[in-house]
């Protein structure tokens, strides 16, 4: 099969070129990798267009916000990625939102360029597909403190901005990191660039851009190719999201300040991202579901624009503008059922903690057992080489995995399972989630431990 990867670091308006680097495979072989080189949308377009006539699969990594459904403010994946960025000395984040016209309005060239590719926005579709043109959102700055680990040591940003605070210290730290991943993943050409402008004296903007658009063509790589652990997806299909690299340390920050403001990471994509018709002044909006379910601005019988919120069975809508819209649809007070409350996860591990001894006593079997480590780390239940956590929540995080991360560590378990409410099964870094009715059926059938058989059916 022949694939592309493409790393396109835009300059989110058409006034300034950006950089793009890509490169060909054939059965893992290394066909063309030319030097990165300044585009602009145009041009970009027509690369990832030949790219896509040529090949059997195309995987476009671009630094640019595809999905900004917010008027103002942050998006919420930008306030996860802030946690990371602002830890290190120098660092922010540049806010997406569609307040910014001419980057992302209606006439803003990411949406010509998204219209024209036509490509599939689903990036865990696209680590497994074998055919397609797939394209996802990555920050260089957010994957190199993973792909660097003295940036994180030492706790500040690299300055390699040539237009803004510039050391040529850091230009050389982030090229010679670029030569080295690129040599590691054996991509001799990229590696060779990497090293001749790391000893570039007085480096452009342009140089910086064909850095960056390198940097994301790594992040492409990275996902479609190294263990699933190495990278991360924050964010949803539905109020935008990001794809990057990362080491233990960026991990734990990220996991950690995600779990706090309700962002998943690694979490279920139902459907592709979906451009919405442009009928709106807000037309930048792009989201995976029907115009209320992504919060979209409508138009009142009095003119005005409104903005529902988009849990099933809510009724509140926010007239004019969306301010306090991201605050409501988190709150767990107002949409209790969406947001299970601590008392009903307490009912539902116990419902699962029940069946689950019902099962042992009825063939009898060792009742489950609760573990503790010295780090105090916790999992819910342990049987006979199983291990099983119990989470009454819709969306699982990387964050609730932490205890059977931990516990796989002691080698003390064969299987490891999560116990929760989302709608389909999922593996995250080999660790299973599964839904209710799932774990139960398969917790009867035998599949789990020894002495399931036919005799008795979940309930439903």
């Amino acid at each position: 099969m022949r694939e592309a990867f493409v790393g396109f670091d835009s300059a989110w308006t058409d006034r300034d070129p950006g950089g793009i680097a890509w490169a060909t495979f054939e059965q893992d072989r290394l066909l063309a990798l030319p030097a990165p080189e300044p585009v602009r949308f145009e041009d970009a377009a027509r690369i990832i267009e030949r790219l896509r006539d040529e090949c059997q699969y195309v995987l476009v990594a671009i630094d640019q916000p595809t999905l900004v459904p917010n008027e103002t403010g942050m998006r919420p994946v930008e306030r996860v990625a802030a946690s990371l960025i602002s830890k290190l000395r120098g660092g922010g984040v540049q806010p997406a939102f569609r307040g910014k016209r001419e980057k992302f309005g209606s006439d803003a060239p990411i949406w010509k360029f998204l219209d024209r590719i036509e490509a599939r926005e689903n990036p865990p579709a696209a680590r497994t597909a074998t055919r397609g043109l797939h394209l996802m959102e990555v920050f260089p700055a957010l994957a190199l403190p993973a792909l660097e680990p003295e940036i994180m040591k030492r706790e500040r940003r690299a300055c390699y901005n040539p237009n803004k605070k510039f050391s040529l210290s850091d230009w050389r730290l982030v090229a010679s990191t670029v030569q080295r991943h690129a040599g590691a993943l054996r991509l001799a050409p990229l590696s060779g660039w990497a090293g001749e402008v790391a000893r570039l004296a007085a480096p452009t903007k342009g140089d910086q851009d064909r850095l960056d658009a390198a940097v994301c063509l790594l992040v492409a790589l990275y996902w479609r190719r190294a263990p699933r652990n190495r990278s991360v997806v924050i964010g949803d299909s539905r109020t935008g999201y990001m794809v990057t690299p990362v080491s233990p340390a960026s991990r734990e920050i990220l996991e950690r300040v995600a779990d706090e403001k309700h962002v998943p990471i690694d979490g279920p994509w139902p459907r592709d991202v979906e451009r919405l018709p442009d009928d709106t002044p807000g037309a930048g909006l792009r989201g995976s579901q029907d115009p209320a379910a992504a919060g979209r601005n409508t138009s009142s019988e009095s003119g005005g624009a409104e903005y529902p919120c988009p849990i099933p069975g809510c009724s509140k809508i926010f007239r004019r503008s969306r301010g306090g819209w991201d605050a409501h649809v988190g709150s767990l007070r107002i949409h209790p059922d969406w947001h299970p409350d601590v008392e009903y996860g307490m009912a539902f591990e116990s419902f699962v903690f029940q069946e689950s001894k019902a099962f042992c006593d009825y063939h009898r079997l060792d009742s489950p057992r609760y573990w503790r480590s010295k780090s105090k780390f916790e999992v819910d239940f342990l049987f006979e080489g199983l291990a099983v956590e119990v989470k009454a929540k819709k969306h699982v995080g990387a964050r609730d995995l932490k205890g059977l991360r931990a516990l796989r560590e002691e080698n003390l378990c064969s299987d490891y399972l999560l116990v929760s409410m989302e709608p389909a099964p999922r593996v995250v870094d080999g660790l299973r989630i599964l839904p209710r009715a799932d774990f139960l059926d398969r917790l009867w059938d035998g599949t789990f431990l020894r002495g399931g058989g036919p005799g008795r059916r979940a309930p439903s």
